[in-house]
């Protein structure tokens, strides 16, 4: 109850989910294998959308792990049509229907998602991003920076010595 209350209340459909343990034959608690149970949200809604081989596997994985029964009756459109133009349909459908029957056995809730997908969009154009200031680039070797600081003209006024007695005190240095 503690994984289902969790994933209920997931918004973020990069947070991990966290995986419902069952009872198996042996009247045991089992986890579902980590390599085929989704690590978040994406990944998770992503098998209803994306026929890859990795997350049609990691699908059917789950359906036989959690016991999903899929009724085939509840698929057909019309007792009509035939089965052959019905089979293509009949494959995405039982796929939908698995992903939402595991969304209940997890606990995930699909309309938290998708409000956060768009309060984030509504953020993103409310204030936009600054542009990124990039700083000047280092310079390449020790030597370049030595050389810069070297060929830089030198800032102070050249002295010229003062000798006592001779009356210069008074006199501004460089004013003749």
């Amino acid at each position: 109850m503690a994984a289902r209350f969790h994933n209920s209340t997931l918004k973020n459909p990069a947070a991990r989910i966290v995986p419902v343990f069952i009872l198996d034959s042996f009247g045991e608690i089992a986890s579902p294998d980590s390599k085929n149970f989704p690590r978040n949200a994406i990944e998770f809604y992503s098998m209803r959308d994306n026929p890859k081989e990795r997350l049609t596997r990691m699908l059917h994985y789950l359906v036989g792990f959690y016991d999903v029964q899929l009724d085939h009756q509840e698929l057909s459109h019309s007792d009509s049509e035939a089965i052959d133009d019905i089979f293509p349909r009949q494959k995405v459908d039982t796929t939908c229907v698995a992903v939402e029957m595991l969304e209940s056995n997890l606990g995930l809730n699909e309309e938290n998602f998708i409000k956060f997908k768009e309060r984030a969009a509504a953020l993103m154009h409310r204030f936009p991003q600054p542009p990124i200031k990039r700083p000047n680039p280092p310079s390449t070797s020790i030597d370049e920076g030595k050389r810069k600081l070297a060929s830089r003209p030198s800032q102070r006024a050249p002295t010229k010595p003062k000798s006592f007695g001779s009356g210069e005190e008074d006199q501004i240095v460089g004013e003749e």
